[in-house]
């Protein structure tokens, strides 16, 4: 579902700027010890000033028709407190790039 979300909320914002060529860019690694997921978009990134706000309860870009404000803290709530992930936001030089990060945990115990 948080995948959907970031999904949905790039493609909302190339086509609200009514972007060119549009592009999301989805990626998995293994990076040491943890996984990374990336969702990155093309859509000139998220304005400086909001930023800080976007995973904030009922904070929306959108008008009301379209936006609750739930979807980025609901996906926030999801990766950190139901599965010790890290979910984060950071502009690129053509975008958003929302990042998921889970630490890896190795168990010696064999049933």
């Amino acid at each position: 579902q948080v995948i959907i979300n970031l999904l949905n909320n790039a493609r909302d914002s190339l086509l609200e700027r009514k972007i060119e060529l549009p592009n999301i860019q989805v990626e998995i690694k293994r990076k040491h010890s943890s996984i990374l997921i990336t969702v990155c978009d093309n859509a000139n990134g998220v304005p400086k000033d909001i930023i800080e706000k976007i995973f904030d309860p009922y904070f929306t870009t959108k008008d009301s028709l379209r936006g609750t404000g739930i979807g980025l803290y609901m996906s926030k709530t999801i990766i950190e407190e139901h599965m010790g992930g890290i979910l984060s936001v950071h502009n690129t030089s053509h975008g958003a790039c929302f990042s998921i990060k889970f630490l890896i945990v190795f168990s010696t115990s064999l049933m």
